[in-house]
């Protein structure tokens, strides 16, 4: 790496006026939201996702996108500009699903778009069982995009839909009776979409950690492996997990006091690194030994870790320029141009890091 270029995007987000009632209907699309085209800013950004040559990023402000090229900085405007979208999920470049939670009127809800944002309507799903939850972590099977997995805080329930969110069911726990703690992640497995994994925080916070291998039907806890590292017993949040897709059973946890490593599909661990908290992980799209690691770290600077080897060795790079303060909640990692490019989703907005030839 022989430079560092970052890109900052800004413009101004306009206040919506929000018109949306809840229906008990059987239809999967009713209740449109009265929503409005807004701009990009420097807002907090919560995810990211590639699609078609595009990066999507849900913000506290609504959903966007824009080419993939980092030259290109004018983000559009996909709607639901009054709500902050922690998780989205995008089926095409029209059919779009997002969790979407207002502040003023107080509501939440799961929307849908097959417009490409021109209307949002209120999905009807019955997500939650009678309780106001909606998702904070979505992933997609990429085998069978009609099923889709989803969490929410402060339960640490598995929630499934094998029909696009039009319906869910509860596979881990119930929303009657859940446990409680923190819900930061689910994902299926890229190269085998019968494993599912899903982390967060027990109520004492401790790390919590399980796995279905059969899409759901059954789970199995592996938390009480994470909960005593070299005889210590410590607080802590799993918050990303990334499999290696050559060798499934090595497994790198992204958790709130580094990265744990696992050559045993999870029975043991190994502590790789501890100089950060960890939130996120990204595959180079090139090689998918080398990996990318980011979250905050202790003077609040903009910064990822990589490994060339999947989670031996480590080497930390710190992006110059970006504002004090930093934490990235998402990262992605794309070629453009023929160069690879990192895009982070901060606390700060969008800025990318470009892998010089």
């Amino acid at each position: 790496m022989e430079s560092v270029k970052y890109k900052f995007f800004n413009n101004l987000f306009f206040l919506l006026f929000l018109s949306l009632c809840v229906s008990c209907g059987t239809r999967a699309d009713i209740d449109e939201i009265d929503d409005v085209q807004g701009t990009f800013n420097q807002n907090p950004t919560f995810e990211l996702r590639l699609h078609g040559g595009q990066l999507y990023a849900g913000t506290k402000g609504g959903l966007f996108r824009k080419p993939i090229d980092p030259s290109i900085t004018e983000w559009e405007s996909l709607g639901l500009g009054n709500a902050t979208i922690r998780t989205f999920l995008v089926f095409t470049g029209n059919e779009l699903l997002a969790s979407a939670a207002y502040e003023n009127p107080e509501k939440n809800t799961i929307a849908k778009t097959t417009d490409g944002g021109q209307g949002w309507f209120h999905f009807q799903n019955g997500y939650g069982g009678k309780r106001n939850f909606v998702p904070n972590t979505l992933d997609i099977n990429k085998e069978n995009a009609s099923t889709i997995f989803a969490r929410s805080p402060p339960i640490t329930n598995v929630g499934r839909s094998i029909n696009k969110g039009k319906s869910w069911k509860s596979v881990l726990l119930s929303w009657v009776n859940p446990n409680l703690g923190t819900s930061t992640f689910v994902k299926i497995e890229l190269n085998n979409p019968e494993n599912i994994w899903a982390g967060g925080s027990n109520t004492i916070f401790q790390p919590h950690l399980v796995k279905s291998e059969d899409g759901g039907k059954t789970w199995k806890n592996l938390s009480s492996n994470l909960q005593i590292i070299d005889n210590l017993v410590f607080e802590a949040e799993t918050n990303d997990i990334i499999v290696n897709p050559d060798q499934s059973s090595q497994l790198l946890l992204g958790l709130s006091v580094g990265v744990f490593r696992s050559t045993d599909e999870g029975a043991s661990w190994d502590s790789v690194y501890t100089k950060a908290s960890i939130e996120t992980f990204a595959m180079s799209p090139d090689k998918p030994v080398q990996i990318y690691a980011s979250g905050q770290n202790t003077v609040g600077s903009l910064f990822f870790v990589q490994s060339n080897d999947f989670g031996d060795t480590w080497q930390q790079v710190t992006v110059p320029g970006a504002p004090d303060g930093i934490r990235v909640n998402d990262m992605v990692s794309v070629m453009a141009k023929g160069r690879e490019v990192l895009y982070f989703a901060t606390n700060k907005g969008v800025y990318s890091y470009n892998f010089e030839e």
